[in-house]
């Protein structure tokens, strides 16, 4: 159970700390036992999945589903519209609904893959990834349209890449690139360049990450894929926050999302007012920083986007902990908490150590064990095991004082 009622009960005999500072910081290179006097060493600080859509841009395939008999094409027609909708659940109903008319194998893998993406989105990953494979047995037995396994592939690693599995999900990008180029499939190579640059950037090779950036932005252009644009701009600008040239990442973020607001597409537009916010953050402009979270939420929650919802709430947190206000802070992770979906354990488990360090500051250290604890949990049960031995070394010097 999470003890979430006691945060905000406790709220009321709390007063405010000192104002301190968050560092933003890669989770591994933060001490375990550091933790400053006046404020908490967060295992997390401002999250955002910075790319589009998780963690990378999904392809989409529909070549002959328009042509299809007029069964299978209302079905798709209406599937599509609703996926459009992120109306996900009855998408995924009206495309299974297609297949089972047993339409010619090549559209069904279209289906498979359109299937695929909708679970992609809902973040489930086993059935996502089922799917793509089920579109790539068809293609091979049939030796069909080889864009469709490019597409697979593709959205395969981005699976790979969502589980953290960096390496294979580079090794799946490059089968997709290998089958793109030899068919010269640009619209399908511009979101895999993408991909590939966003696994470098992971890596913290911002020369490789820029390279692959601009090939994808190279593309979009040639082709006159406007809406491709914007996540190009966008990641490019990652990396100059990511080196700290602030003017030149709000360049890049402005530019992305000019192009998000004119073309639409709500979702994108939200990672991108999430990213400026967390530059906004960077620059201590924490006020400016919590308006754009505010509007990046605005659109989240009216999308039912629960993992983007949670981000956004973690994050306006981390900026209230910055400002040393750990009530409102505690208020804001007890938004994160009460979403019934779990999307992102990592996530969760930071939350609970935040709350945790929190709690520590403020000297109630039977709840900032309760806290450490679900946080070790957690992280014990993905296996993240250098995070969970420094949450427990932190458990460990409660314990001691206690």
């Amino acid at each position: 159970m999470k003890p979430m009622s006691r945060i905000t009960s406790s709220l009321r005999k709390k007063t405010k700390e000192k104002p301190g500072s968050v560092t933003e910081k890669k989770v591994a290179e933060q001490p375990a036992n550091s933790l400053p006097p006046e404020q908490p060493q967060l295992l997390e600080t401002l999250r955002e999945r910075q790319v589009d859509t998780k963690l990378g841009r999904i392809a989409e395939y529909i070549d002959g589903l328009p042509q299809a008999a007029l069964e299978v094409k209302v079905a798709f027609e209406k599937g599509l519209e609703y996926k459009q909708q992120h109306v996900y659940e009855d998408a995924i109903s009206l495309f299974k609904h297609a297949l089972l008319l047993r339409p010619p194998d090549d559209q069904s893998a279209c289906l498979h893959i359109l299937i695929g993406n909708c679970y992609l989105e809902q973040n489930n990953l086993a059935d996502g990834e089922f799917h793509y494979k089920q579109a790539e047995l068809l293609v091979k037995a049939e030796n069909s349209d080889r864009k469709v396994l490019g597409t697979a592939y593709n959205n395969i690693g981005i699976i790979y890449r969502t589980r953290n599995n960096y390496k294979a999900a580079l090794e799946w990008y490059q089968k997709s690139i290998k089958i793109g180029e030899s068919i010269t499939d640009l619209a399908g190579l511009a979101p895999t360049y993408n991909n590939i640059g966003i696994i470098y950037r992971t890596w913290g090779n911002y020369d490789e990450a820029l390279l692959w950036f601009h090939k994808s932005l190279k593309i979009a252009e040639k082709i006159g894929d406007h809406a491709g644009l914007a996540p190009a701009y966008n990641n490019i600008g990652i990396i100059y926050k990511a080196r700290g040239d602030y003017d030149q990442a709000m360049k890049w973020y402005q530019k992305s999302l000019l192009i998000r607001e004119d073309v639409g597409g709500a979702a994108g537009i939200a990672t991108t007012y999430s990213n400026i916010g967390s530059l906004e953050y960077e620059r201590g402009h924490y006020d400016q920083a919590i308006q754009w979270f505010k509007k990046c939420l605005s659109i989240r929650e009216e999308l039912k986007d629960w993992a983007g919802v949670a981000t956004t709430y973690s994050n306006i947190g981390n900026i209230y902990v910055a400002q040393g206000d750990h009530n409102r802070a505690l208020e804001w992770y007890d938004k994160r908490l009460k979403i019934a979906e779990e999307p992102d354990q990592v996530s969760l488990a930071n939350t609970y150590n935040n709350i945790g360090m929190i709690y520590r500051i403020q000297g109630n250290n039977k709840l900032a064990l309760e806290y450490m604890q679900q946080a070790l949990s957690v992280f014990e049960s993905i296996g993240a095991t250098s995070i969970a031995q420094r949450v427990k070394a932190n458990i460990e010097d409660l314990q001691r004082k206690e």
